[in-house]
């Protein structure tokens, strides 16, 4: 909240975040984000985060990441 109040972001082509799992702050956030700039959220957890993935859009991706998976291929 404070980098994007700050406007941190904004200079920014395009914003990575990484989260232990989605919830309606985080959520609200990168549609805030993706008004402007294309934004992928990763959320590492076994949690599903299927409400969250189907949120996406075309300028906002979610994309789970198991705790003990492996990375290659998806960052």
């Amino acid at each position: 909240e404070q980098l994007l109040a700050g406007g941190a972001f904004w200079d920014s082509k395009a914003v990575f975040l990484i989260f232990h799992e989605m919830d309606e702050g985080r959520m609200d956030a990168v549609r805030r984000l993706s008004a402007g700039l294309p934004v992928v959220a990763y959320a590492v957890t076994d949690k599903s985060q299927e409400a969250y993935i189907r949120q996406g859009s075309e300028r906002s991706r979610i994309v789970q990441v198991p705790v003990e998976g492996e990375l290659e291929g998806v960052l």
